[in-house]
C-alpha cells in the first residue's frame, strides 16, 4: 500500500493535464463544425442561385415571350405595342424589388438573387459553453491548472517508492 499515494498523485496530475489540453481543442472543434455547417448551407444557396441563372439563360435562348416582354419593359423602358401596362404600386409582386413603378430599371440580379443565410436570422448563432470546466481550462486559470497538474505528476513520481530487487 505504500505505492498508493504516488499513483493517486500521478493519475490526478495526468487527468488534470489531459483536461487542460483537450478542452480548448474541443471548443475549437465545435466552432469549426458550426462554420462547416454554415458553409454547407451557403453552398446549397449558391447552387440554387446558379440553377436560377441557368434557367434564365435557357429561357433567353428559347426566346420565351413573357421574359422578353418583361425585359423590354423593365430594362429598356419599352411598352408593348398591342397592350396597355397596368402600373401597380412599388409593393406589387409583379415588380421586382428595386424597380421603379414607372418601369425603368431593376437589375436582372434582383430577380435571380438568392440571399445567403444570415447568422442569427436564418441560422442560429453558435452557442458558447459557459461551464466551470471551460472557465478553468481557458485564460489565466489554465496556466495555474497546468502548474498544479505538473506538480501532481512530480509528486506522484517522487512519492512512488523504488522497487526492491
Amino acid at each position: 500500500m505504500a505505492w498508493l499515494p504516488g499513483w493517486l498523485f500521478l493519475t490526478a496530475g495526468l487527468l488534470l493535464l489531459a483536461l487542460v489540453l483537450l478542452t480548448p481543442a474541443w471548443l475549437t472543434h465545435r466552432e469549426l463544425v458550426w462554420q462547416r455547417d454554415l458553409m454547407r448551407l451557403q453552398v446549397r444557396q449558391l447552387e440554387r442561385q446558379a440553377e436560377r441563372y441557368a434557367d434564365f439563360r435557357a429561357a433567353l435562348a428559347a426566346e420565351e415571350p413573357v421574359l422578353l416582354e418583361r425585359l423590354a419593359l423593365m430594362q429598356l423602358g419599352l411598352s408593348p405595342t398591342a397592350k396597355t401596362p397596368l402600373w401597380m404600386g412599388a409593393d406589387s409582386p409583379w415588380i421586382a424589388p428595386g424597380d421603379a413603378a414607372g418601369g425603368g430599371g431593376g437589375a436582372v440580379d434582383a430577380w435571380l438573387a438568392q440571399p445567403l443565410p444570415r447568422v442569427g436570422v436564418d441560422v442560429p448563432a453558435p452557442r458558447a459553453i459557459d461551464s466551470r470546466l471551460t472557465r478553468l481550462t481557458t485564460g489565466l486559470p489554465r496556466t495555474l491548472l497546468i502548474t498544479a497538474a505538473l506538480a501532481c505528476v512530480l509528486a506522484g513520481v517522487w512519492a512512488t517508492p523504488p522497487r526492491r530487487r
